[in-house]
């Protein structure tokens, strides 16, 4: 409440994200894979060739997650930034020739 007595309210716009892994889980349940439920299950090898995400060059969201996923990895380490990047550059989901990026769609 301000002097006057009155209400008065400062809004401070933010965009919020949410990030998670999207399954199609007939195609898991297919070729018998559980759902992943954290970014290291995309580390399975029959997984492999089927990732893929938005081109983080081309979308403001998908290079926020990776760097996420990367600050996720850093504390994972105990707080080391050279090891959590070392434990990032293994995640499949980090454009390491395991990921499909999604471009522009050119219709």
């Amino acid at each position: 409440m301000n002097r006057g007595g009155t209400w008065s309210y400062v809004l401070y716009p933010a965009p919020l994200s949410a990030f998670g892994i999207c399954s199609n889980t007939d195609v898991l349940q297919r070729i018998r894979l559980d759902v992943s439920k954290q970014w290291s299950d995309l580390a399975k090898p029959r997984l492999s060739g089927a990732l893929a995400l938005a081109d983080p060059t081309q979308s403001g969201s998908a290079g926020k997650a990776f760097e996420m996923l990367i600050q996720q990895q850093i504390v994972e380490a105990g707080g080391d930034p050279a090891e959590g990047w070392k434990r990032a550059m293994r995640l499949p989901i980090l454009p390491n020739g395991r990921l499909r990026c999604l471009g522009r769609l050119h219709l």
